[in-house]
């Protein structure tokens, strides 16, 4: 297998459902996204061990907020997280790891086990729903012309840019790739991870990356502003 090249076979029908849960403050993993992760707590070190083990499964879930008091307990997650593979693990010579997850679904946690030493959860596979087929291609029409005008400002990712050229990818992937991607607040992430809803997904990245060109636009004009009148010290 070449570097480029990833073990991405998944079987729903194989899978028994019960996966480890990793949970970090800010990191939301959406599906067909990769992820690189250092694992060095000992207890996510025999985390990545097991995983390895068996299905190479973990579920990346975002801490709620408070969580820096419980943070070596239990503190509360969200329910609906993404749920990867690994797809790349190297063990260093001290124990750590370095691993490279590929996001494969969203799955939504129904059941929690003790942690022992790490925490475990029995899941369900979430299905995005594919929304409105006359409302999909003006909707990714409307969404690569404001990543354009987007990248105009802050400069383009190659990566992202072949994902948008290719036009026979499903506009949920074209979404999540997006969201993956761009300096998107924790919060928002997980928001739109938890949207089911192709079409309300789209729109709600849409207004964020709206409100971003209005706000760059605003200080482009503050930069462009004659501050040498007298009047206005």
């Amino acid at each position: 297998m070449s570097d480029l090249e990833f073990d991405i076979h998944f079987d729903e029908q194989e899978f028994s459902g019960v996966i480890p849960v990793f949970p970090l403050p800010e990191v939301v993993l959406f599906p067909n996204m990769l992820l690189p992760l250092h694992i060095f707590e000992p207890r996510y070190r025999e985390m990545v061990r097991d995983a390895m083990a068996g299905e190479k499964l973990i579920g990346m879930a975002k801490l709620q907020p408070g969580w820096e008091n419980e943070y070596y307990g239990e503190p509360p997650i969200h329910e609906r997280i993404g749920m990867g593979k690994i797809v790349r693990c190297e063990e260093l010579a001290d124990g750590r790891f370095n691993i490279l997850l590929l996001g494969l679904h969203r799955v939504e946690i129904v059941e929690e086990f003790p942690a022992d030493p790490y925490r475990r959860a029995r899941v369900i596979l979430l299905e995005s729903e594919s929304g409105d087929a006359d409302a999909l291609n003006p909707m990714r029409q409307e969404l690569e012309l404001k990543y354009s005008q987007l990248t105009k400002i802050i400069g383009s990712q190659p990566a992202i840019d072949s994902v948008l050229e290719n036009q026979n990818l499903p506009l949920g992937l074209v979404t999540d790739a997006l969201m993956s991607s761009l300096r998107i607040d924790p919060e928002i992430r997980q928001e739109l991870l938890e949207e089911l809803d192709v079409i309300e997904r789209t729109s709600k990245l849409l207004e964020w990356i709206n409100l971003q060109l209005r706000a760059l636009q605003f200080y482009e004009k503050l930069d462009e502003f004659d501050s040498g009148d007298p009047r206005l010290n």
